[in-house]
């Protein structure tokens, strides 16, 4: 439907004025069918009638905006026809629903909002309350944002300290080295890093001293 769609809107232009769009929605059968079938998929409206009824629909059907009716023909919902759902929240004109605009997004914030214009529906998904659990209010999406925020910088935070101390640690582990190679003993070594309180954010305790003395030996090992 959508490419049939397109190739009226591209056609548009054959019409000088609307005197020659009226004559072809009185007497073109094809250009009458058309109409009569992208209406009733597109606009969910049967077209009948006399010919304003057809140029009333193929002018409505030439605006169209191509990716807002892909994005319509998406939905899982459908709303009865003339149903107009309002915000009853914000009451926000832009957020007002009906078989014109309806999407999956529109459709559940208006269930989410207000259960009860469910009885509006003409045709809801079989997954709809899965759906619905996991739809979220611009409100709830805002402080889902903020909390992601959060935990990011605490996340880079946590990062940031893990290299501060991986670098202290790397910076340690030479200086004991070098101290190996000079000909200390472990327990010079032990009792000169005792005097320093911390390396990095970690407490130089006699487990922790070893550790450092331990990745020295192997580090003169490998050079």
């Amino acid at each position: 439907m959508i490419n049939r769609l397109r190739v009226l809107q591209a056609n548009k232009g054959q019409f000088a004025n609307g005197r020659e769009l009226s004559s072809a929605c009185k007497t073109n059968k094809d250009l009458r069918h058309e109409i009569e079938v992208l209406s009733k998929h597109i606009l969910n409206k049967n077209v009948s009638g006399c010919q304003n009824c057809y140029m009333d629909a193929y002018i409505e059907l030439v605006n169209l905006n191509i990716n807002k009716v892909m994005e319509k023909q998406k939905c899982d919902f459908r709303l009865r026809a003339g149903v107009l759902l309002r915000d009853v929240v914000s009451r926000d004109p832009k957020k007002n629903c009906s078989n014109a605009n309806i999407t999956n997004e529109l459709a559940l914030y208006h269930l989410k909002t207000n259960p009860e214009c469910r009885k509006y529906f003409d045709k809801i998904p079989d997954d709809f309350n899965e759906q619905l659990k996991s739809y979220l209010l611009p409100a709830e999406k805002e402080i889902k944002v903020k909390q992601a925020e959060v935990e990011e910088k605490a996340k880079l935070a946590v990062e940031a300290a893990k290299k501060v101390q991986a670098e202290a640690e790397e910076k340690a582990v030479a200086q004991v080295a070098a101290m190996l190679k000079a000909g200390e003993t472990k327990t010079v070594i032990k009792d000169k890093f005792k005097e320093i309180e911390k390396v990095g954010e970690k407490n130089t305790t006699v487990k922790f001293i070893s550790e450092l003395i331990a990745r020295a030996e192997k580090l003169n090992m490998a050079n």
